[in-house]
């Protein structure tokens, strides 16, 4: 009796407990609804995914670049074998219509020194794209194409990402058109950031491991409202290697909006200017010129004509140590501070020359288009 009542124990308390279970996942498989930072869009365990959502909405915006390239060729090229321009290379990137009227932005180094500039939509219609004005030092370009009612991406608030939200890289790797890669915000950074030597110049950078690859370049970031947070610009890959591993950089879009007006009427972004050319003071040139170990900053290689740094009496072989309130370490630390000044805006350097420190008080000018 007593064993057939421990049996019957153990049978009623395993029909509890399977009930249970029955009971708790009926009630999970049920829809739920849970909101995402930023976007407040939900996700949703049965339904639409929301990067379908945003994919769709932000999709038709994100256009092919295609552009050529005049080939250097000489006028008695013939005689050494050179073909005359024919076939002039080619190179593929990306670009989001940012209004209905044609606006397309991109970036710079997408459209540098091409011959031609065709756009394709994801429709498939082609256009001959004009610049409207390109800025090298933020690599972003405006470009125009004709016509009317465009679909286009409205701007979000890059301000609000944090590490961990989820984005979206759209663009055209390899030529592949209107292709989508999901990953998160890696990190947030504060330019100038040198990425396999290229310079960075933006003010703000999102780091993401959303796919992006050659060909994404001025291609669309979006959050999951489908709205633009970023243009792509660069990765950082292995050495001998093209292909993504997972850092990847956009432009923010904060640090672009206010470009925009001024590309639009001016055709180019008028940036303060110092009038030097620098670099980093490394170990190799404090013992060329017998410089003291402990001396950091950057060294003035040259200083150009008319300039404000000319006007003040910076020379060739000074070492800027500190601009305004910031110490000066590194050649970044100096683009650091212009990327905050405006035209007119003062500026006080410190440089070390020959044993001492001499304070220079200065009204920044305007970079002339040239440079």
């Amino acid at each position: 009796m007593k064993k057939y009542l421990i049996t019957l124990t153990y049978l009623l308390t395993f029909i509890a407990g399977f009930a249970l279970c029955y009971y708790l996942y009926k009630n999970l498989s049920n829809e739920q609804v849970v909101s995402v930072s930023p976007t407040s869009i939900p996700i949703k365990i049965k339904g639409e995914s929301p990067f379908v959502a945003a994919v769709a909405k932000a999709g038709p915006a994100v256009v092919n670049i295609d552009t050529t390239y005049r080939t250097s060729v000489s006028p008695f090229g013939f005689l050494f074998g050179e073909e005359p321009d024919i076939l002039p290379p080619a190179g593929k990137g990306s670009g989001v219509l940012i209004a209905p009227d044609g606006l397309i932005l991109t970036n710079y180094h997408v459209i540098s020194g091409a011959k031609s500039i065709k756009v394709t939509l994801i429709d498939g219609r082609h256009f001959d794209a004009s610049i409207v004005g390109r800025d090298p030092q933020n690599d972003i370009a405006l470009l125009r194409i004709k016509g009317k009612n465009f679909p286009y991406l409205q701007m979000g608030n890059s301000g609000k990402l944090r590490v961990g939200d989820w984005v979206i890289a759209i663009g055209n790797p390899f030529g592949l058109s209107n292709t989508a890669t999901v990953g998160i915000v890696s990190a947030i950074r504060k330019g100038p950031f040198t990425v396999e030597g290229k310079l960075l110049a933006a003010s703000t950078l999102i780091q993401t491991d959303a796919a992006i690859n050659k060909g994404n370049s001025g291609g669309a970031l979006i959050n999951l409202a489908g709205e633009l947070v970023g243009i792509c610009t660069a990765i950082l890959t292995p050495p001998m290697e093209e292909g993504n591993v997972g850092i990847g950089f956009a432009i923010a879009v904060d640090a672009i909006k206010n470009l925009i007006p001024e590309l639009e009427k001016k055709g180019r972004v008028a940036h303060a200017w110092f009038g030097i050319l620098y670099r980093t003071l490394d170990s190799q040139t404090r013992l060329i010129m017998n410089l003291p170990e402990n001396l950091k900053g950057a060294l003035v290689e040259q200083v150009f004509p008319n300039s404000p740094a000319q006007k003040v009496g910076v020379k060739p072989g000074d070492i800027i140590v500190k601009m305004d309130d910031r110490e000066v370490k590194t050649a970044d630390d100096v683009m650091i501070v212009m990327l905050g000044k405006k035209v007119g805006d003062p500026l006080v350097v410190r440089i070390w020359r020959e044993g001492k420190e001499i304070t220079f008080n200065v009204k920044l000018g305007e970079q002339p288009p040239s440079l």
